[in-house]
C-alpha cells in the first residue's frame, strides 16, 4: 500500500505542476501566449469548459474500474503529444487543440481517483495537500526559470512533468493490480438526492470562487505594476494551506475544514470592504481567498474518494463532482468579468453576492454532512478512526499460530494477493533463489507442499496443522 500511495502522490504531483502552471489559469500560459499570439483567457476558458465535459462525458460513458490504467497511459501520451504540437501550431489552431488537451487530460483524474479512492480519509487530506504543496513549488520554479527561457523552450519544458508521470506509472504497471477495491460488488442503493445535493453545494461554492476571482482581479488592477503581488504572493498562502492541512489532517475532522474554508471566505470579504483600493486590502483579501479555495478543495475531493471508496464507482463520483466544480469556475468567472466590465454590479455588489452564495451553501452544509454521515456512516468520521483493516490483516492469527517471521510474512502477502516468483522478488529486492529458499520454510509451516495449495488454505482462512514430526 505504501509503494501505491508514494506513486499516486507522485502521479498527481505532477499532473497538477502541469496543470496549474499552464491551461488552468497558468502563469506560464500568461508568459508563453504573447510570443505565440493567443488570448491565454480564452484558451483557459476553452480548456476549463471541455474539461468540464470530458469529467461528464466519462461519468456517463466509464463504467469499468479495471479500465484504470489505461485511461491513465491515453490521457499522459495524448496531452504530451498535442502541448507538443501547439509549438508548430498556428495561433487559430489553439483553441481546438486546448479543447481536446481538456477532454483527455479529465482521463487521466479518472485513472488516478481509482488509486486514490482506496486510502483512508486521513490518507487522502495527506496526499492531495503534499501533492498541491510540491506541484505549486515546481509551478513556481517554472515562473522564476520563465524570464531565461524563450517561449518555446518553456512550453517544451512544461510538458516535463508529464513525461515524468507517464516515465514512472510505465515502469510500476506490471505491479499494480486493475482491481483495487476489495471484494463485492457495488451497491445498490445509490443516494442519488443526496449526492445531487452535494453537487449542488459544490458547484456554488465554486461559482463563488470564480466570481470573487474576478471582483479581486479588476478591484486590484493598480496592483499590476507590482510584479511581486501579482506573479508570487499569491503562492504564500497557498503553499501554507497546504502545510497546515497536511500536518493537521489526523486531528481536524473534515466537516470542521468545511467550516474553516468558508469561514476564511468571509473574511476576505470583509477586508476587500474595509481595505479596498488599497495594497494591504489585496494582500490580505488574496491570502484569505487562496487559502479558502485550498482548504475547500481538499474538502471536495477527499469527500468524493470516500463517496468512491464506499461505493466501488470512482469514475461517476469524479466525474459528476468535477464536472460541477469546473463549470462553477467557469459560470462565475464568465458571470463576474462580464458584470463588472458591463458596470452593471459594482466590485462591492459582486463579492457580496459571491459571500450570499457561500452562506447559501453553508445552510445546506449541516444537513448534507449529518446525512451523508447516515448513508455512509465512515465519511466524514472516518478522520477520528483508525485507517480501514486491509483485508490481508485478517490473516494475521493464522501468520501468529504458523509462526512466520516479518520477511515470511511480506512473502506470503504477496503470494496471496497472485505476484509471481520474478515479480515478488523484485518487490523485495531478492533473488529468486531465496525466495525459493524461504518458501522451502514456508510451505511445511502450513502442512503444504505447494504454492496453490497454501493460497487455497489462506483463501479459506484455514489455519495452519501442526508439522508432522
Amino acid at each position: 500500500m505504501k509503494k501505491n500511495y508514494i506513486l499516486t502522490a507522485v502521479l498527481m504531483t505532477m499532473y497538477f505542476s502541469w496543470f496549474l502552471s499552464f491551461p488552468y489559469f497558468g502563469s506560464i500560459l500568461t508568459v508563453v501566449s504573447g510570443s505565440f499570439v493567443v488570448d491565454s483567457n480564452r484558451v483557459t476558458l476553452t480548456f476549463t469548459l471541455f474539461h468540464a465535459l470530458g469529467f461528464l462525458s466519462g461519468a456517463l460513458f466509464l463504467k469499468n474500474n479495471t479500465l484504470w490504467k489505461r485511461c491513465i497511459i491515453l490521457s499522459l501520451v495524448t496531452v504530451i503529444t498535442l502541448n507538443m504540437l501547439l509549438l508548430i501550431l498556428p495561433s487559430a489552431l489553439w483553441i481546438p487543440a486546448m479543447a481536446l488537451i481538456g477532454i483527455f487530460s479529465s482521463l487521466f483524474i479518472f485513472g488516478w481517483s481509482v488509486l486514490f479512492s482506496t486510502f483512508s480519509t486521513v490518507e487522502k487530506i495527506q496526499l492531495y495537500s503534499a501533492s498541491l504543496f510540491i506541484a505549486n513549488l515546481l509551478n513556481l520554479s517554472f515562473l522564476l526559470f520563465s524570464r531565461n527561457l524563450s517561449s518555446q523552450v518553456l512550453l517544451l519544458a512544461i510538458n516535463l512533468p508529464l513525461v515524468v508521470a507517464l516515465i514512472i506509472f510505465l515502469y510500476k504497471k506490471p505491479f499494480l493490480k486493475n482491481d483495487l477495491y476489495s471484494s463485492g460488488s457495488v451497491k445498490e442503493f445509490f443516494p442519488t438526492r443526496l449526492v445531487s445535493l452535494l453537487f449542488v453545494v459544490t458547484f456554488l461554492l465554486h461559482f463563488s470562487f470564480g466570481l470573487m476571482f474576478a471582483v479581486v482581479n479588476t478591484s486590484f488592477s493598480f496592483m499590476a505594476a507590482n510584479p511581486f503581488a501579482i506573479n508570487y504572493f499569491s503562492y504564500i498562502p497557498y503553499l501554507l494551506a497546504c502545510t497546515i492541512i497536511c500536518l493537521s489532517a489526523s486531528v481536524v475532522k473534515l466537516r470542521y475544514l468545511v467550516y474553516a474554508g468558508i469561514s476564511l471566505f468571509g473574511l476576505a470579504y470583509a477586508f476587500f470592504a474595509l481595505l479596498n483600493k488599497t495594497a494591504a486590502g489585496f494582500y490580505l483579501t488574496a491570502s484569505m481567498v487562496e487559502s479558502a479555495v485550498v482548504i475547500l478543495s481538499v474538502c471536495v475531493w477527499v469527500a468524493l474518494g470516500d463517496l468512491s471508496l464506499d461505493h466501488k464507482v470512482p469514475y461517476r463520483f469524479f466525474g459528476f463532482g468535477l464536472f460541477t466544480t469546473l463549470l462553477g469556475v467557469f459560470a462565475g468567472g464568465a458571470v463576474g468579468a462580464r458584470l463588472l466590465a458591463t458596470g452593471a454590479m459594482p466590485g462591492h455588489t459582486a463579492a457580496l453576492a459571491a459571500i450570499a452564495t457561500i452562506f447559501i451553501a453553508l445552510l445546506a452544509f449541516p444537513w448534507l454532512l449529518d446525512n451523508i454521515g447516515k448513508v455512509l456512516p465512515a465519511i466524514m468520521e472516518k478522520d477520528s478512526l483508525p485507517p480501514p483493516v486491509d483485508p490481508l490483516e485478517e490473516l494475521t492469527a493464522i501468520y501468529k499460530k504458523a509462526g512466520l517471521t516479518e520477511r515470511e510474512i511480506e512473502i506470503v502477502n504477496q503470494l496471496y494477493q497472485g505476484y509471481t516468483n520474478r515479480i515478488i522478488a523484485e518487490n523485495l529486492f531478492i533473488t529468486e533463489n531465496t525466495l525459493k529458499s524461504h518458501l522451502k520454510k514456508i510451505y511445511p509451516k502450513f502442512g503444504v507442499r505447494r504454492k496453490s495449495e497454501l493460497i487455497s488454505k489462506l483463501a479459506n482462512r484455514s489455519f495452519p496443522e501442526p508439522p508432522s514430526n
